[in-house]
């Protein structure tokens, strides 16, 4: 079995933008307590911009399933993948940090529509949201895989940018539609169509760059941020996926893909030890704060990345493919969010 699937250059950008986002925790959590956080680095963010990068990243996997899977299996492959992780680092976060989880119970925390977003809570758990939203709908599209595939995402972009107008919406939509049509999906939509792209399927990017291009010509309403965000990981992906053997046989390469693997769990945990330690590290040195919360949540996030890796492997991708009515081995593709 491949370490990391088919697209290993894949894992190791998922490493990048997990360690993105525990930069800035990390700095953030740790001038917060020293006083202020400086300006620049809150304009830069790079938090949000690993986020993002990984929404790109997303889209891009899962597009590259459309023709590799049933519905059926990647559905299965998505909850077992999610789920299990999800909900053991909320239990973690209820247990080591009862005072600052904040956490109600409501039906948002199965990342399903019809609840309230929660407020801060110490996992990433809203992210997850989007992601959910995201399989669902690659899951419908999956169903009549020849054609509605492509021109399901042209439709959902155009979706998109009608609503991102003036137009009327629905007052009482929380957590549930307004992920569909909010403008974050179409960095998951941009990654799909560049996966589309590179299996000879240009429809879907030539329509939506269009479409985009009309937009921010009439309306200017988008972010730089997430255009910025889109080019970049776009021209990323596809360096990463072409990525030449001899390279990643190398040693560096090795272990950077091998922590692309445990990205998901490093995503999902990584800010419980440096929310713990911020309830301790008042009177530390900024310096000293900075790098123990950065080392600590390295490795408590790789850690729990580590461990879930091994029972993705071990049990619960052979169960997706036992109820799918597959043989419980056989090709392991690089899918879904930050973990393959």
């Amino acid at each position: 079995m491949q370490t990391s699937g088919q697209l290993q250059g894949i894992q190791i950008l998922r490493l990048v933008a997990a360690s993105m986002v525990l930069l800035y925790h990390a700095v953030y959590k740790s001038c917060s307590l020293a006083g202020s956080v400086p300006e620049w680095w809150e304009r830069i963010n790079f938090g949000t911009i690993g986020v993002y990068l990984f929404f790109v990243i997303s889209g891009y996997v899962i597009a590259r399933q459309a023709d590799r899977e049933t519905p059926l299996l990647f559905g299965l492959r998505r909850i077992l993948r999610i789920y299990p992780a999800y909900f053991g680092a909320l239990v973690l976060s209820i247990i080591l940090l009862p005072k600052l989880a904040a956490i109600r119970f409501d039906v948002s925390l199965l990342l399903l529509p019809g609840g309230e977003r929660q407020g801060w809570t110490a996992i990433p758990y809203w992210t997850l949201i989007y992601e959910v939203h995201f399989y669902s709908v690659a899951f419908l599209l999956m169903l009549n895989r020849a054609r509605l595939y492509d021109i399901g995402l042209v439709v959902w972009a155009a979706f998109i940018f009608v609503m991102s107008l003036d137009f009327p919406h629905p007052a009482d939509l929380k957590v549930g539609l307004e992920v569909l049509y909010s403008p974050l999906s179409l960095l998951f939509i941009g990654g799909a169509c560049l996966a589309r792209l590179h299996d000879g399927k240009i429809f879907p990017i030539c329509a939506i760059a269009f479409f985009a291009a009309c937009f921010e010509w009439w309306f200017k309403s988008f972010q730089i941020v997430w255009e910025i965000t889109f080019i970049i990981g776009a021209l990323a992906i596809i360096h990463a996926a072409t990525l030449v053997p001899a390279t990643l046989n190398s040693r560096f390469f090795r272990l950077a893909v091998r922590g692309g693997d445990y990205s998901y769990g490093l995503y999902l945990t990584h800010f419980i030890p440096i929310a713990a330690l911020s309830m301790a590290g008042k009177e530390w040195n900024l310096w000293l704060l900075m790098v123990s919360m950065f080392i600590l949540g390295a490795g408590f996030g790789l850690a729990s990345g580590a461990m879930e890796y091994w029972a993705q492997r071990n049990y619960f991708r052979p169960l997706a493919r036992r109820i799918a009515g597959l043989p419980p081995r056989g090709n392991v593709f690089a899918g879904d969010f930050i973990g393959g």
